[in-house]
């Protein structure tokens, strides 16, 4: 790596290619034996980012089902001044593919400014089954292209193509004088074919340069920059050097600043993790990435912070000064030229922003459109259905939704027939379940597990074929998302595809395994069954208790008649819903742990208790209710939703004896109860198992509120439960973060559950807590955790995910209820899946040009939720309710730095650590809201109105904090009652809350944390 020490800072050469579009067009015909010959046309332009790259729009010009493209790439590498060089092969297998122009998009990235006039020969390739195909040679480089724009465009007369001119010119100035400092192939320099009429339009390069540098002070620094050099290796970034009183924590972090074009604050951080150190000299080293050449004029800062705080003076400084240090002092000519030119190109960049407009504005690439779309590139032709004779109400629900959705997108509805019809005389066929067509050799064979595969018999055709229940109904939907490109967006947009048509290949040999055995999230209660909202548990492949679709639901939870649950019957809390009841607290009331029935535990040391509960058990096993043939049925045997516990001798000394070693650091109530619950369900589970009976039947329990704390000493039986519902967790936070006290405790004692399941063949399965009950319509920033834990979970083992979330999604939305519901279930179906890319996509389709201002505003929530820090003087019933983003946390709680507990208790008085919104954090989600709001004016009315939906809440926010237009005192109500009424009116938000399920506008004198009826 080359490194120019002086302290001077980082350049990124940085323009969009949407702006500076250039393509040459190649028609190219190949023949290159082992391989047959392709013909492909080209397109190929330059993308200027952190460093240069190559980008190929290749389409197929031959006919033929091609399969597996991709693009090898062999570029020059020069060893020094001469002409000497090797070939560097990449193999770039990721590509998108553009539907309406039959295009492949290959980038070859990692160009640096010393390598623009480096060929690199690409050649693409292809399959049909086994043989090979490949294309000829297309060569290309950053220094024809650039040759190319010009041209196009020096003949043009407009301000912007001129700037674009000399921008370009500019471009291979700065090229050529990297490789003469570098010493790379300086006998053909970059720019050493421009015309006499192109280097006229050149910048005048400066003689000199200002500088901005700054040192600020601070007392007693724990770290202090010593240095900032330049790295010119595929990019040219800026290279911090600084020395420390003692090795950086893991909390400690450098940050750059820096205003952009429009006044916005960015940030780049480069956390301790990712420092280098020099033994011998002491120094750590950290390098940046990220500005642009607009802002080689702009100040910056650096500063060292541990957690919120400073902990090193602050230095400002621009890559001007670097300039100026260089041209002032005493270097070489040829490093004197390369500044020199980096300012000119820098200058060129800024000056073509002003003519052109912002190439940094925002944008999400259009390709991101088509991600969903089926990789597949041979058409589908017209096809029939085939079902078995005897088809299950399973096999005719899929047929018949493969039917609905194919007629969607082709111009006929395919007919359902009967297997009895002879193969392929109906033309190509798309077989679902268990046909007499051909399936192929399944790889799993569990529950839920299918296999999608083409048959060439007849007229040629897929076959979908599922285990059990949803098996068969979960490969039709995959059959949607692979050829025809659907997804599923949000329960108001439904079920989508942005293709034309289906595809298909003759080589689609799918299978599948759920990577759970139970996922369900409870979106939209009651409803999911209804028109198009079960497509979100199909193309999820969720199969839970919620997951009602009206075929392939399984009976998981068994339950009586005599359950007098108004809901979930059968499911949770289930001792005094269904083995007893309010009469039974007159005739025994030494079974219950208090006189109240609504407030009571059962004693379950008694063993007139034990009795009754396994007489019900057995009473439900012997009834209509339990299904032999399910793969699993489950029987829930779980306290009621209360923190009261039975305080007799016998239920103490066996909880004592069992108790677990783990202590309650910051929980001030009694948790260790589990062990007579697992006691019970292990004894009610031996029971009925005795002599190998009721196989598919499961005793489930809760690991909740007083039973969260696992066992010592007991094994649990392998035909139980236990359902970890970590109520006071902190859901900002991953689960496994130990940084996060309450977590740290919580991680723990889901650590040790999971190792007491795999030891003894026990389910450990997850309750999560998917939202604010308290407050719907703040911004609830669990989704970066929630991804992390979901993927956790399985590390662990665990075999089902309940995410209990908000189940009326449909009247109180607006935050980012919609994103959330989405990359859950795409990661319950495949924990692998590539989030980043799904969120981006997401964010593009459902907010459109609003996409990536939502993106950063979900990134400060999410920064914002994990804000909360307790300082050592904090009382511990302040830790316990205020150090987390919990289920129920009110909104003054998470932005505005308030605790005042559900009886009135302020803890806010021993708060000796400040958690409020930072004013810069604040100052941005007001830019980021304005910005939004602009770039959807001209965008559909659909996301018009989800991006102001969303943003909403941050009016809710700023009311909590009391700023901005909300600062005022004497019309805080009426700015208030505007709120309300845009929730209500303009969104028609009906809900404030979960836990009361009403709001009011009484109470609009107060934030909006308090809109809700209590």
């Amino acid at each position: 790596m080359k490194i120019l020490n002086r302290f001077g800072y980082r350049v990124i050469c940085t323009m969009l290619a949407a702006v500076m579009f250039i393509s040459v067009f190649t028609g190219i015909t190949v023949s290159a034996a082992p391989t047959q010959e392709v013909v492909v046309s080209s397109n190929i332009t330059c993308e200027f980012d952190s460093n240069f790259s190559l980008v190929y729009y290749i389409k197929i010009e031959s006919t033929g089902n091609f399969t597996n493209p991709y693009l090898k790439v062999a570029f020059q590498k020069y060893s020094g001044e001469g002409g000497s060089y090797t070939r560097e092969t990449t193999t770039i297998k990721d590509y998108t593919y553009d539907e309406s122009t039959k295009q492949y998009r290959f980038v070859f990235s990692g160009i640096s400014a010393a390598e623009m006039g480096n060929t690199a020969y690409a050649t693409f390739c292809a399959s049909i089954g086994s043989q090979a195909y490949a294309s000829s040679v297309i060569e290309y480089s950053v220094k024809k292209y650039a040759e190319d724009v010009l041209s196009y465009k020096m003949s043009s007369n407009t301000d912007a193509d001129k700037k674009l001119c000399t921008l370009m010119v500019d471009l291979l100035n700065y090229g050529a004088a990297a490789q003469t400092y570098f010493g790379r192939h300086t006998n053909v320099l970059a720019n050493k074919d421009l015309t006499s009429a192109q280097k006229a339009v050149a910048s005048a390069l400066p003689s000199s340069a200002s500088t901005c540098l700054k040192k600020g002070s601070f007392t007693n620094p724990k770290a202090t920059l010593q240095k900032i050099a330049l790295s010119f290796d595929n990019s040219v970034d800026p290279v911090v050097y600084a020395s420390f009183t003692s090795a950086p924590s893991s909390n400690v972090y450098a940050e750059l600043s820096y205003k952009d074009i429009e006044g916005a604050q960015k940030k780049i951080r480069v956390n301790s993790s990712d420092f280098g150190h020099d033994t011998e000299t002491g120094l750590y080293r950290m390098e940046f990435e990220g500005i642009s050449p607009l802002y080689f004029k702009t100040p910056f800062t650096v500063v060292f912070k541990e957690g919120n705080n400073a902990i090193s003076a602050t230095t400002t400084y621009s890559v001007e000064s670097y300039a100026h240090d260089i041209l002032a002092g005493n270097y070489n000519a040829k490093v004197k030229d390369l500044v020199k030119k980096l300012l000119a190109y820098g200058g060129a960049a800024r000056a073509f922003y002003d003519a052109y407009g912002s190439p940094e504005q925002p944008v999400i690439d259009d390709s991101i459109s088509t991600y969903k779309n089926s990789k597949y590139t041979k058409d589908m032709p017209k096809a029939v259905i085939v079902i078995p004779s005897s088809a299950s109400k399973e096999e005719q629900y899929a047929a018949n939704m493969i039917q609905r959705y194919m007629s969607r997108k082709e111009n006929y509805t395919p007919q359902i027939v009967k297997d009895s019809v002879a193969k392929g005389s109906q033309g190509f066929e798309i077989s679902v379940g268990n046909t007499n067509r051909p399936h192929g050799s399944a790889k799993y064979s569990s529950d839920g597990s299918y296999k999608i595969y083409y048959y060439s018999d007849g007229a040629g055709g897929i076959s979908i074929k599922g285990v059990g229940k949803r098996g068969t109904i979960n490969g039709a939907g995959k059959f949607l998302s692979l050829c025809g490109g659907y997804f599923w967006l949000s329960m108001e947009d439904g079920y989508k595809s942005n293709q034309t048509n289906f595809k298909y290949e003759t080589n689609i040999n799918y299978d599948y395994q759920r990577p759970f055995t139970f996922t369900d999230i409870d979106a939209a209660y009651g409803v999911m069954s209804r028109d198009e909202y079960g497509m979100f548990d199909v193309a999820n492949g969720l199969n839970g208790y919620y997951a009602n679709i009206g075929a392939g639901d399984e009976s998981w939870y068994l339950y009586s008649d005599k359950n007098t649950a108004t809901y979930s019957k059968g499911q949770v809390h289930t001792l005094l819903t269904e083995y007893f009841h309010e009469s039974d607290l007159s005739s025994n009331p030494g079974w219950f742990t208090t006189a109240k029935f609504s407030t009571a535990q059962v004693c379950l040391s008694n063993k007139q208790v034990r009795a009754r509960i396994l007489s019900h058990v057995k009473e439900i096993l012997n009834s209509s209710k339990y299904n032999p043939n399910a793969p699993m049925q489950i029987i829930s045997l779980s306290q009621a939703d209360n923190s009261n516990y039975c305080t007799c001798q016998a239920c103490k000394d066996f909880v004592n004896s069992h108790k677990s070693d783990q202590v309650n650091a910051s929980f001030p109530k009694v948790h260790d109860y589990s062990p007579l619950y697992i006691d019970l369900c292990n004894e009610i589970s031996e029971a009925i198992h005795q002599n190998g009976a009721y196989k598919n039947v499961y005793i489930d329990t809760l690991a909740y509120d007083h039973t969260i704390k696992p066992p010592k000493g007991l094994k649990i039986n392998k035909y139980v439960i236990v359902r970890y519902a970590a109520l006071m967790r902190c859901y900002a936070h991953n689960c496994d973060d130990t940084t996060c006290m309450r977590n740290l405790e919580d991680s723990t004692y889901l650590k040790t559950w999971a190792n007491l399941c795999n030891q003894s063949g026990a389910q450990l399965w997850i309750w999560d807590y998917n939202a604010n009950w308290y407050s719907t319509i703040m911004p609830y920033a669990n989704i970066r955790s929630a991804i992390h834990d979901i993927r956790y979970y399985k590390s662990l083992g665990v075999k089902g995910i309940y995410l209990q979330s908000n189940d009326i999604h449909l009247d109180c939305n607006s935050e980012f209820g919609d994103l959330r519901l989405y990359i859950e279930g795409v990661l319950l179906e495949n924990p692998d899946a590539d989030v980043d890319k799904e969120i981006e996509f997401f964010l593009n389709e459902f907010y459109g040009a609003g996409a990536p201002y939502i993106k950063e505003y979900l990134d400060l929530m999410v920064k914002q939720a994990k804000n909360h820090q307790c300082g050592s003087n904090c009382s511990a019933p302040y830790q316990w309710r205020l150090f987390c983003l919990r289920y129920d946390s009110k909104p003054g709680q998470i932005f505005n730095n308030e605790m005042i507990d559900y009886d009135g208790t302020n803890y806010t008085t021993s708060l000796d650590a400040h958690n409020r919104m930072p004013d810069s954090d604040i100052n941005r989600c007001e830019e980021i809201y304005n910005a939004a709001m602009k770039a959807v004016e001209n965008d559909s009315e659909r996301h018009r109105f989800t991006t102001g939906r969303t943003l909403v809440s941050w009016k809710l926010v700023k009311s909590v904090l009391k700023v901005k237009e909300f600062a005022n005192a004497s019309t805080y109500k009426s700015q208030n009652a505007k709120l309300y009424k845009e929730l209500v009116e303009t969104y028609k938000v009906t809900v404030f809350s979960l836990i009361w399920r009403t709001r009011t506008d009484t109470k609009l004198d107060k934030n909006p944390g308090e809109w809700v009826v209590k």
